[in-house]
């Protein structure tokens, strides 16, 4: 005995099908789109109102050791984006949050702690950016993370 489809099963099965190619050919626009300006020339950056941080030399996996209520554990930086900085934070067992950029003097970044589950504080990290390492104080708390 065989399954037979209706004409509403059909008509859903094409309606999907369409609606994700109209998705994608809107998506292929809009990245053809931010290549180029109208003259051909590479489009400027500035007129976007999104700040989308660009990966580079610090963007990856960094590690550090965390005391949490006197007892070190470990802590997981994974860094987004160098400029601005953008990074997910993960102390095993306690919390986590993402560390964004609200200021930057050189090698010195400002960045808003926003939690995303667990006991971490809502404040602001002042880090100190290298090549091999990452601290960060927030006037308690100080924190190495080296490349993982």
């Amino acid at each position: 005995m065989g399954v037979t489809r209706t004409g509403t099963a059909r008509r859903g099965h094409w309606a999907r099908r369409g609606a994700m190619l109209l998705v994608a050919a809107g998506m292929a626009g809009a990245v053809a789109a931010c290549g180029s300006s109208d003259d051909g020339s590479a489009a400027s950056s500035e007129s976007s109102s999104v700040a989308v941080p660009a990966s580079g030399a610090l963007s990856g996996q960094w590690r550090g050791d965390w005391q949490v209520d006197g007892k070190t554990t470990e802590a997981h930086l994974l860094v987004v984006g160098d400029d601005p900085f953008l990074a997910t934070l993960d102390v095993q067992g306690a919390c986590g949050a993402t560390w964004t950029q609200k200021s930057r003097d050189g090698d010195t970044v400002t960045v808003d702690t926003t939690v995303t589950y667990g006991q971490c504080r809502s404040q602001p990290w002042t880090l100190t950016v290298g090549p091999t390492t990452i601290t960060a104080t927030d006037g308690q708390t100080s924190v190495e993370f080296t490349r993982s």
